[in-house]
């Protein structure tokens, strides 16, 4: 199976996004879990709204007038219109420069870059479902391609309209074959007793498409980022921090992160590889085949200390240009394509709300179906430095890390409570610590390690003074 996708318009490629941390042991972590079930392929819905460009201050639309469904992306830092905005003759007029020369940024997609016109100024006017409810953003610099095909949408709409209110997200509708319902408020809804909060980072701006210094750039705004999300294939498992992407139908890893889990995402399953099949994404720069593989777990971690875990990942595999990937709808979708075809299955969530009122402390909430809201308890294991509910060998790294670098190791092994894992239960990290580790080592499940390698836990932190206190 070939299948087309539109990965949407994308400004973070090219921007780092932090480490990938390969891990050598199994299992969800420390903390409590609930086990979701697997995930669809593909999404069966992407969040829309209604939208237009309208003159500054007044109410004279300049279009979309026939097509003006945009998908509305928080995987895109500005506002985008394609193909269909111009399908009724629509005219948009392009920033100029002091000489009178048009201006263009060269944006970058899957496939490649593209340049795309800037325009002036117009204020951005957008709807979800509730059509009584508009909302105008004024001043916004639009890029523009009136050859550029996204499918069924006449643009994107992305952060900019999000930013600084709250957007949620009904999934329900789809169990009905309708729309996601898409409405934006002030406050955030009530949470429910299902609810679990996801705390969102910023991938800050690098507006490295402008093509001479001073030309005006188009509106943009930093994009959604989840931390120390986990992947796990058989006995090996990966960290990093993902786009959170409602324009994208689904999961895409960087090279670095598959690889962590010994992927081989060059050959397919007949060549002795894990490759099972091929997904045509594009849009801006063409289109790009990208190998599809299937990984175990995907962890997302929660405020409330539960891990979420969704199974049978059929996950994209793709060079993003230095983030560790995509989080695409198809995760917040889940179970939804199952129901609709007789799976017996529950979709697993009901709701998604996004607040992005307050920089630097954006939030998702997932409002759980209360079926699949079961919550297995996974008691912490003292010495289990890298998370994994066991003592073993693998640890040795993470306990040193955490003797000579507290910092490094809690960003690291966001998932893991230290103060539970305290190897001689003092509440503090100390030399003495050393002793007590070994001896949970080698009472773990793991071979008893030679005595060379426990001489070289205590040789190589011997170097230490004092006392280090956690850091979390």
């Amino acid at each position: 199976m070939r299948t087309t996708a539109s990965t949407g318009w994308r400004w973070a490629v090219g921007m780092a996004a932090g480490g990938v941390l390969a891990l050598a042991a199994l299992g969800a972590g420390a903390r409590p879990y609930i086990t979701l079930g697997p995930t669809d392929i593909l999404s069966l819905d992407q969040p829309r709204v209604t939208f237009g460009l309208v003159q500054p201050g007044t109410n004279t639309l300049v279009g979309p007038t026939l097509y003006n469904s945009a998908a509305l992306d928080t995987g895109a830092n500005g506002v985008l219109l394609a193909k269909l905005a111009y399908v009724d003759d629509e005219v948009y007029v392009q920033a100029t420069r002091g000489d009178g020369t048009p201006v263009y940024y060269d944006e970058m997609g899957v496939a490649g870059s593209e340049w795309l016109a800037v325009l002036k100024f117009y204020d951005l006017i957008f709807e979800g479902s509730n059509t009584n409810s508009e909302i105008r953003v004024s001043n916004v610099r639009a890029l523009a391609s009136p050859t550029l095909d996204i499918g069924g949408f006449a643009g994107i709409v992305g952060m900019p309209a999000m930013t600084g209110r709250v957007t949620t997200l009904d999934l329900e509708p789809m169990s009905n074959l309708e729309f996601i319902d898409v409405a934006f408020s002030a406050q955030v809804p009530a949470s429910r007793p299902d609810s679990y909060h996801v705390g969102l980072s910023t991938l800050a701006l690098d507006p490295i498409g402008q093509l001479q210094p001073g030309d005006p750039l188009p509106t943009m705004v930093g994009l959604p980022m989840i931390d120390g999300i986990r992947t796990r294939q058989g006995g090996l498992t990966s960290a990093g921090r993902l786009l959170l992407d409602t324009g994208a139908q689904n999961v895409i890893l960087s090279p670095t992160m598959i690889e962590a889990m010994g992927i081989d995402w060059t050959r397919t399953v007949d060549e002795g590889g894990d490759v099972v099949d091929e997904l045509e994404v594009g849009g801006i720069g063409g289109f790009t085949l990208m190998p599809m593989v299937y990984v175990d777990q995907l962890v997302v971690p929660t405020s409330e200390g539960v891990d979420l875990i969704w199974t049978d990942v059929l996950a994209g595999v793709l060079d993003l240009g230095g983030l560790d990937g995509v989080l695409g709808m198809n995760v917040l979708t889940s179970g939804y394509l199952g129901s609709i075809f007789g799976d017996p299955s529950e979709p697993y969530l009901e709701q998604v709300v996004l607040d992005f009122r307050q920089e630097n402390a954006w939030n998702m909430r997932l409002d759980l179906n209360p079926a699949v809201n079961v919550v297995t308890p996974n008691p912490d294991v003292r010495g289990d430095f890298n998370g994994d509910g066991v003592v073993t060998l693998s640890d040795i790294n993470p306990f040193k890390l955490a003797l000579t670098d507290p910092a490094a190791y809690a960003q690291s092994y966001l998932w893991v409570d230290l103060t539970a894992i305290d190897p001689n239960a003092d509440g503090v990290l100390t030399l003495s610590d050393i002793h007590a580790f070994k001896q949970l080592l080698t009472a773990g499940p793991a071979a008893i390690p030679e005595p060379a390698a426990l001489a070289l836990v205590g040789a190589g932190l011997a170097v230490l003074m004092g006392r280090r206190r956690w850091q979390r």
